[in-house]
């Protein structure tokens, strides 16, 4: 687990195959299993594979909830809030999210504050309050360029109409 959770961000591919061979069943703890089960959500998202479907991520977010390290209970918070939003479960999704903000926050991981504030955004924008849309919208940017992450830094168009209407 210790090589794929290291090959996540450059090869998640190579990750999700690791994380493919190892059978959560014959890990001897509980505490294994939830990584396992984090770390294999984080594959296949990462390889945008299906997790909506993911039931095994609620064991991982329960167990890092009184266990484990800051940063794997942030992690199991996002995932969740990923796959509940995935499944269209709102109130979940929002929860999840707002669990892992300050955790984030906390350990100053502005990249992972900035996909949180953008899920965030994307759940008020569902519901039609573009108020706190395009305030998420611009922490999620702002974290964005804290982190020096060109990639995240580009708007959705529909993100960018929302500010220049503000403006």
């Amino acid at each position: 687990m210790d090589s794929a959770e290291a090959q996540m961000m450059q090869a998640p591919d190579s990750a999700l195959a690791l994380m493919k061979g190892i059978v959560a069943e014959e890990l001897p703890t509980r505490g294994q299993r939830a990584r396992h089960a984090l770390l294999l959500t984080m594959a296949k998202d990462k390889c945008y594979q299906d997790i909506s479907g993911d039931t095994t991520i609620r064991m991982s977010y329960e167990w890092y909830q009184h266990h484990g390290s800051k940063r794997y209970k942030m992690l199991s918070s996002y995932y969740l809030g990923l796959v509940e939003q995935k499944r269209g479960n709102s109130i979940e999704a929002l929860l999840a999210f707002k669990t892992a903000e300050p955790i984030a926050d906390d350990l100053e991981d502005y990249r992972q504050l900035s996909l949180i504030e953008y899920h965030l955004s994307e759940l008020f924008d569902r519901n039609y309050d573009n108020v706190r849309a395009l305030d998420y919208s611009q922490k999620a940017l702002s974290y964005a360029k804290e982190a020096c992450d060109s990639v995240m830094c580009a708007l959705p168009p529909k993100i960018e109409h929302l500010i220049a209407i503000e403006n």
